[in-house]
């Protein structure tokens, strides 16, 4: 049998990656990222519990109005009930300097990310594990958030938040964009869950 030359070889591989390429997960779902954003300020100040547990009913409550079969989950989560839940949910990576209305702040430390449990606080019983749902983007980096047991114990509220800032403490500074928005800068997750067709568009430029 002969052998293919080098060249028909790269070429094939090529179009493959093409062809995967073409047919990877879409960008985002289709709706507006600062649906997200007006849901959480439906919400009003009280009672929020966890973070985490405000900033998933919120994405999730968004989702299912627009008709999406893809929920953010809890623990047992594959990946964990934080990196691994939104990943899977299909959300996008975006630069956390770039975070828009709508998009979701998780601050987490990068070697436990896919864990149910990771350490809430660091050796100096600083916070280190943080979720928000960005209102408004101050400047690069800087949001006016809108969370639940930042400003109260389990409570929900609105207030001006630096998450790089946390980096010293070690951790890491995700956001993640659900819908649509101006931004196209965007690190796809590579994930969207078993059974869910995207009916999401590339964000434009």
């Amino acid at each position: 049998m002969p052998t293919l030359p080098r060249s028909v070889l790269r070429a094939a591989l090529a179009a493959c990656a093409l062809v995967l390429l073409a047919s990877g997960p879409a960008r985002a779902w289709d709706f507006p990222a600062d649906a997200i954003a007006d849901r959480a300020e439906a919400h009003a100040n009280g009672y929020g519990g966890q973070c985490k547990v405000f900033a998933q009913r919120v994405v999730n409550e968004v989702l299912a109005r627009h008709d999406i079969r893809a929920r953010i989950h809890g623990y047992g989560t594959p990946g964990g009930a934080y990196y691994g839940a939104y990943e899977r949910a299909g959300g996008i990576l975006v630069d956390p300097r770039a975070g828009q209305r709508g998009d979701v702040i998780q601050v987490i430390t990068p070697s436990q990310k896919r864990k149910d449990f990771p350490d809430t606080r660091d050796d100096n019983n600083e916070s280190i594990l943080h979720t928000a749902i960005i209102l408004e983007a101050i400047e690069p980096g800087v949001y006016r958030v809108r969370d639940s047991n930042y400003v109260g114990w389990e409570t929900i509220g609105s207030h001006r938040w630096h998450p790089l800032e946390w980096r010293e403490r070690g951790v890491a500074v995700y956001v993640w964009r659900f819908g649509q928005a101006p931004d196209p800068v965007v690190m796809p997750s590579g994930y969207i869950a078993a059974g869910v067709t995207a009916r999401a568009h590339t964000l434009p430029a």
